[in-house]
């Protein structure tokens, strides 16, 4: 009567046994560890850098123009006369530089 429920007549797989049972249990949890290992990992080394800060420029020479040629000159307490001939020649000293 309960024939057709035996063992040698069902089709599905077969039954594993303990050993192999706890190697499925084993690769399993082995995976599962690698993927938490690989999420931890990058939960650490995924943070964007910080840029460095922008380098300060060195600062530019005067130009040499407006050193050589001054556009006015104020004399105090003295000849202006004698004052404008001693420009002119330390202008002359200045351009022979």
């Amino acid at each position: 009567m309960n024939d057709h429920l035996s063992p040698e007549s069902k089709s599905g797989p077969p039954p594993i046994t303990r050993r192999e049972a706890m190697l499925q249990i084993l690769r399993t949890g082995t995976n599962a560890a690698a993927a938490i290992g690989v999420a931890y990992w990058l939960s650490t080394h995924s943070a964007r850098p910080i840029p460095a800060p922008p380098r300060a420029r060195p600062p530019r020479p005067p130009h040499r123009r407006q050193l050589r040629h001054p556009t006015m000159s104020i004399v105090q307490n003295g000849e202006p006369s004698l004052v404008v001939i001693e420009v002119l020649l330390i202008n002359r000293e200045i351009e022979r530089n």
